[in-house]
């Protein structure tokens, strides 16, 4: 999460803290969404292992337990924040084959020339522009191999449901439904929803991917506006 006004460190604190307590809670439905991250690429790794980019990794806590059995052949870790990065160097260090990037995950795709089978991204394309959506789905056709897929948890905005709607029904949940937080955590989360939130439909989604090459998306999960959608590449099939 972003804040302002503020020095680096205090920053990463103040969103370490309140990252610590929204995971705790189980607000955003990390639990449940990311055992079935951990089904399906259980799926990939008997099917022969998997190549992985991660965009947007953060300190990896949620998705490295879905490590535990099906341990990706290699590891592309991309995240804005250096304190992240370390924490996720530490974390999957027992992989042994990781690489990390300090890079928006945009600026990354332009220049990366690796291939993989599995993108996937955890609630951080939905920071991006529509216009930036459609790059973003672009560039993950163009590495991916045959028959991989684009692994996308995320909020999503219900059915002719607008971004004011959703930022007005947003804020109510965690103002009424998110215990745990402290009133100024409470306002930190609500401030960057409102201003850093732009999530699409399951339509929207569907329409970028399909012209970017990809089929549908499949939805895993969906725990109110929190889901688990993956974009199978059209050329082939997981």
């Amino acid at each position: 999460m972003a804040f302002s006004g503020e020095n680096p460190t205090a920053l990463f604190e103040k969103a370490w803290n309140l990252y610590e307590a929204i995971a705790i809670g189980n607000h955003m439905s990390h639990r449940e969404i990311y055992a079935l991250v951990a089904k399906r690429l259980s799926q990939l790794y008997v099917k022969g292992g998997y190549r992985m980019l991660d965009l947007g990794c953060g300190d990896t806590r949620f998705l490295e337990p879905c490590f535990s059995f099906s341990r990706p052949a290699l590891y592309q870790g991309v995240d804005l924040s250096e304190a992240a990065l370390g924490l996720a160097r530490k974390r999957l260090d027992y992989l042994g084959k990781t690489s990390w990037a300090k890079q928006d995950l945009l600026e990354y795709m332009k220049h990366d020339t690796g291939k993989y089978d599995v993108i996937f991204s955890g609630y951080a394309v939905h920071h991006l522009s529509t216009a930036s959506k459609t790059e973003l789905f672009a560039s993950a056709s163009s590495h991916l191999e045959p028959g991989g897929c684009f692994m996308l948890v995320d909020v999503i905005r219900e059915p002719e449901q607008t971004r004011e709607d959703y930022i007005i029904a947003y804020l109510s949940q965690i103002r009424n439904n998110w215990p745990g937080l402290t009133a100024e955590m409470v306002d930190e989360a609500c401030a960057h929803v409102a201003a850093f939130d732009f999530p699409e439909g399951l339509e929207t989604l569907d329409l970028l991917a399909q012209r970017a090459g990809f089929q549908k998306g499949i939805v895993h999960a969906k725990f109110g506006p929190h889901a688990f959608i993956e974009f199978q590449f059209s050329s082939g099939s997981l």
